[in-house]
């Protein structure tokens, strides 16, 4: 019997046969709504937990810290719960509430910055906590183990799931973390791949993180990779 971390990836392909004219080419959707938490977070959530503890930056009971705008938030207080941390989770006020219960329901404690202060500064509270010894900040903009979960699983899962007859990976941009570990596998088995990075505009009633100012920019993104 599988435990929940082992249903985490390995999630389907599917074509969405009405988006395209018949004949135009194929276009495949992941659907990483089937991982247990609900997202493709659940991949860096799982790994940067796992990562920390092989690098003994972690211990059981630990006050694990990181900013959200929601489905890492939701992944990361789920991998905690499961593994044995406290969570505590920082994100802008305006985000849903509904994500907020989801949160809570996993046993996650949320703080909030305003929404002026924006995911900003839900990240330098992050860091300031960390800074002053109140847990251990995660840092999914700045860790590694991030695009290491997509460069260990979703690229080599596309690659296969598609017998290699990818052409062009799309793929939104937030933290980068996907796009640049799947970007990075699917370079190395094929050079030719091309590579779409998106990103709602600010206007936009899409959910999630908007442009990065220069000052905030991931620093596990690698431009050249898009």
């Amino acid at each position: 019997m599988q435990t929940i971390e082992e249903t985490i990836g390995n999630t389907p392909l599917v074509q969405l046969s009405r988006l395209v004219p018949g004949g135009a080419g194929k276009v495949l959707a992941k659907l990483e709504g089937n991982n247990p938490a609900g997202s493709v977070k659940d991949r860096p959530a799982l790994f940067m937990i796992r990562g920390a503890e092989s690098r003994s930056e972690i211990h059981k009971g630990d006050r694990l810290l990181e900013s959200t705008s929601g489905n890492t938030g939701i992944a990361l207080a789920m991998v905690a719960a499961i593994r044995g941390y406290r969570m505590t989770l920082i994100m802008p006020e305006n985000m849903s509430l509904e994500r907020r219960a989801i949160m809570k329901a996993y046993g996650a404690e949320i703080l909030l910055v305003s929404k002026e202060q924006g995911m900003e500064g839900a990240r330098d509270l992050a860091e300031k906590m960390a800074a002053d010894g109140e847990g251990v900040l995660l840092n999914q903009f700045a860790n590694s183990d991030n695009p290491r979960a997509h460069y260990e699983t979703t690229g080599p899962e596309i690659w296969r799931d598609t017998r290699g007859e990818i052409t062009h990976f799309v793929s939104a941009m937030g933290t980068t973390g996907t796009i640049m570990g799947t970007s990075r596998y699917l370079k190395e088995v094929s050079p030719g791949i091309q590579i779409v990075g998106v990103q709602p505009d600010a206007d936009s009633s899409i959910p999630g993180i908007r442009r990065w100012s220069e000052e905030y920019l991931p620093t596990i993104f690698e431009k050249f990779r898009v």
